[in-house]
C-alpha cells in the first residue's frame, strides 16, 4: 500500500477498493496488509511491482511478507541479499539470495532459500533439486507452520528424495530438519512467525 499511496494524489478509499475486489486484506502475525487482486493489477497495467527483487505480482503477501523477513534476517548476519535471484545459469529463482562480500565486486554465494505458503508437489519438487544443485550452500525452506513441512516432506520422500519422514507429531523445527536431512546443518526448515519476531526484536535493538 506504501507504494501504491506514494503513486497518487490524494486519499485513497481502501475500503471501496477491496469491495471492487482490487484489494484483498490480509494477516500475517497480526499485522494487516494489502494485497493487490489480478483484477487490480490489471486497473493499473500490472506495473506497481515485478521482476528480479520484486518478484511475481500476483503472490499473495504472506509470501512476500516472509520473503521480506528473510532477506532481512540474512542482512542482520552481514551478508548481501537479493530477492527472487536468478542464477547466471537461469532456469530457477530462489526466493532469497545471501553471498559473502569479496574483495571489489566479488561475492560468493553462501545461503538460498524458498518461502513455502502453498504446497504444490510438482513445484516442491523442482524446489529440491534447484536447491540441491548447490553444494556447500546453506539451504532455507520458510514455512508458515510444521504442517507445511510434514506435506513436504512427503512429496519428496515419495519421490526418493528425502528417506526419512518425521512423525507427524513433531512440531519443532530444528528436529524435522534432524531427521528429515542427512546434512541438516545445510538443509533446514524455518517457522516463519519465529523469523518475523527473531526480526523484530533483532531491529529493535538496533533501533534502541
Amino acid at each position: 500500500m506504501t507504494t501504491i499511496r506514494n503513486g497518487v494524489d490524494g486519499e485513497i478509499d481502501e475500503d471501496r477498493l477491496v469491495e471492487m475486489g482490487y484489494l484483498e486484506l490480509q494477516s500475517v502475525n497480526t499485522r494487516k496488509y494489502y494485497y493487490v487482486t489480478p483484477a487490480g493489477q490489471d486497473a493499473v497495467d500490472r506495473t506497481i511491482y515485478s521482476g528480479r527483487n520484486d518478484g511475481d505480482p500476483f503472490e499473495k503477501t504472506v509470501h512476500k511478507v516472509y520473503v521480506e523477513y528473510t532477506a532481512r534476517h540474512l542482512r542482520n548476519q552481514g551478508l548481501l541479499v537479493e530477492t527472487y535471484y536468478e542464477p547466471m545459469a537461469g532456469g530457477m529463482i530462489f526466493d532469497v539470495a545471501a553471498f559473502l562480500p569479496g574483495d571489489g565486486d566479488g561475492r560468493t554465494l553462501a545461503v538460498i532459500a524458498e518461502v513455502v505458503t502453498n504446497i504444490r508437489p510438482e513445484l516442491m519438487i523442482k524446489h529440491y533439486d534447484d536447491l540441491a544443485s548447490f553444494d556447500g550452500v546453506r539451504k532455507m525452506w520458510v514455512v508458515p507452520h510444521t504442517d507445511v513441512v510434514h506435506e513436504i516432506i512427503r512429496v519428496l520422500a515419495d519421490t526418493g528424495r528425502l528417506q526419512t519422514v518425521p512423525h507427524r507429531d513433531i512440531e519443532n523445527y530444528a528436529r524435522l530438519s534432524e531427521q528429515a536431512f542427512e546434512n541438516p546443518r545445510e538443509w533446514r526448515f524455518v517457522g516463519g512467525r519465529n523469523l518475523v519476531r527473531m526480526v523484530d526484536r533483532t531491529d529493535g535493538e538496533v533501533d534502541r
